[in-house]
């Protein structure tokens, strides 16, 4: 965001990534366990490491190692992937757009099988959880 050469369909992007993450971190000081607001039937779910977010004019897309393989999985609508965290204890620190701080954090990944090539899934939710 700190970019002064961000299109600002990108910037708009980031902002949204942000301001999402910013609201699960919120509700994580009110309670030790953010159930999340949507049901996830059906989805499929992976656990890994998230290493880093790509934001770019067609969403975002989470970077995520799993079994020593990067696995991209991206959205269109970034605002609508629902964060949540076990404890706090589980995050690396900081979350935006870009690598995530000390490699990485272990996640769940939750998501629909992908409507486009190159993408593992659409994201639909991230549960972060303890090593």
């Amino acid at each position: 965001l700190m970019k002064n050469s961000l299109s600002p369909a990108m910037r708009k992007n980031a902002e949204a990534v942000l301001a999402s993450l910013n609201q699960w971190r919120n509700a994580l000081r009110e309670s030790s366990v953010t159930p999340f607001a949507a049901p996830l039937d059906g989805a499929e779910r992976v656990r890994g490491t998230l290493t880093g977010i790509e934001c770019n004019n067609n969403g975002a897309t989470l970077l995520v190692t799993v079994n020593g393989t990067m696995a991209r999985f991206h959205s269109t609508s970034p605002t609508q992937i629902q964060f949540s965290a076990v404890a706090s204890g589980s995050l690396p620190g900081p979350i935006a757009c870009g690598p995530l701080p000390g490699g990485g954090a272990t996640a769940i990944i939750y998501y629909r099988q992908p409507a486009t090539s190159g993408s593992a899934g659409e994201p639909l939710a991230v549960e972060f959880v303890e090593r």
